[in-house]
């Protein structure tokens, strides 16, 4: 009876043994089988790629229409890299954009970020108008906002601009109004100066219409194209019939030239410059920088200049002199033909004197004419009196003319007030011990 018992456990664990072998078979071979399907499978589908970045945007050869026939027809909404039978990988957005610009702008949102759907899609805009500059209003018009709108317009004219020039411009007059046009013609014209055509820049100006950015525009084209030649843009301002415009290039013109060329140059030019304010600064920048190398040489030049302009000149060279011989600049000074030449001769030496040595500034007022004297005493305290008020006082104290000397200590006096000073501080007990003694 053991026996059998014993032959019985052994046949049922032979069992249990064959039947988990037999599972581990078919597993075995479920796997083999898949494994062989997924490769049969993965070897004979096509590769969708879902693109996160750009492509890197280049002139490409048109694609088949029927080869995105199912993404305009709403069958595809993930990008595609398509192989044409010249070998080369197409960018799917741009090929698309040439299709149906807003269908790319709607497929761009809903693939890419929002921060990817900006930068790609003005890529894609860029090249677009490259081709043809009249896809511009179409791009921006697909765009949500207008700082993006902005961004887009800035971008694509600088990149048309700098593409091919000469097409930017014949198709910006051809196609493209209003605003947009005026902003592309100015891309054009900054195009244009970057390159050294100024004719061409100048010839864009006729373009825009009168405003604040026509004016800021032709005062760049002034500045640069005098850094070549002021003579030429100076004959086009006296020969161009808008006015407005003659004044912006010859006050463009003042600031480059007047600083940069040689005095004898300078000269030559000053007799072209036509607008009175433009020419009265040049006189006067050229009469700076005179005056500063060879001050004798500028009083025989201002003496030669005609009579209106003879006073703004004075206005740089009367201080320059000042600071060599206070005492010729004075006789100069009050040798002026009309009063307010005189007066604004002495302010002026008035202010050298009170920054350069005060007791100089001391010595020279009082041999001023009294006529002179109680401005040529206002404007020294004005510099005084703020940096030293003990310095003030004391200055004053110099004044030999008693008149003079009391209006300086009140002067000092309505300073202190104003200033809001202590009364107890050592300016104002001077000024309360000297005037108390004048009583």
């Amino acid at each position: 009876m053991n026996t059998t018992r014993k032959t019985s456990i052994v046949s049922e664990r032979s069992a249990a043994v064959r039947r988990s072998l037999l599972n581990w078979v078919a597993l075995g071979c479920t796997a083999c089988v898949l494994f062989c399907l997924w490769v049969l499978n993965s070897g004979s589908r096509d590769v969708n790629v879902e693109p996160r970045l750009a492509i890197p945007l280049a002139p490409v050869p048109d694609m088949e229409n029927r080869e995105i026939d199912e993404v305009v027809s709403g069958g595809n909404s993930n990008a595609k890299i398509e192989s044409t039978s010249s070998g080369g990988s197409q960018n799917y957005w741009l090929l698309l954009a040439r299709r149906d610009l807003l269908l790319c702008r709607q497929e761009m949102e809903k693939t890419l970020n929002p921060n990817a759907v900006k930068s790609t899609f003005r890529r894609v805009a860029e090249q677009l108008c490259v081709e043809d500059i009249a896809n511009l209003p179409l791009a921006m018009s697909v765009t949500h906002n207008q700082v993006e709108k902005s961004m887009l317009s800035s971008s694509v004219l600088q990149t048309c601009a700098k593409a091919n020039l000469d097409s930017f411009i014949a198709g910006t007059l051809k196609s493209l109004n209003g605003g947009l046009r005026t902003d592309a013609v100015v891309a054009g014209v900054y195009r244009s100066i970057e390159l050294r055509r100024i004719g061409v820049a100048v010839d864009l100006i006729a373009e825009i219409p009168p405003s604040t950015v026509r004016s800021q525009t032709l005062l760049t084209i002034a500045t640069e194209w005098a850094k070549e030649n002021p003579e030429a843009a100076l004959n086009w301002a006296n020969t161009n019939s808008n006015s407005a415009d003659s004044r912006v290039v010859e006050q463009g013109i003042v600031s480059q030239v007047a600083r940069t060329v040689d005095i004898e140059r300078a000269f030559a030019i000053a007799d072209l410059v036509r607008d009175d304010v433009a020419k009265g600064d040049f006189i006067s920048i050229i009469s700076e920088r005179l005056s500063q190398s060879d001050v004798s040489e500028t009083h025989k030049w201002i003496e030669s200049l005609p009579k209106q302009w003879r006073s703004i000149a004075e206005r740089k060279y009367v201080p320059a002199l000042a600071q060599t011989d206070i005492s010729a600049a004075t006789t100069y000074a009050l040798s002026r033909e009309d009063e307010a030449s005189r007066a604004f001769a002495i302010d002026s030496i008035a202010r050298v004197a009170s920054k350069n040595d005060l007791d100089r500034a001391k010595n020279w007022i009082n041999a001023v004419p009294d006529a002179y004297s109680d401005r040529a005493l206002i404007v020294i305290l004005n510099e005084i009196a703020p940096k030293d008020h003990k310095g003030a006082v004391l200055w004053v104290d110099g004044i030999k003319s008693a008149k003079l000397r009391d209006k300086g200590y009140r002067l000092v006096s309505e300073y202190l007030a104003g200033v809001g000073a202590d009364k107890s501080d050592d300016a104002s007990r001077m000024l309360q011990e000297r005037t108390s003694t004048t009583r």
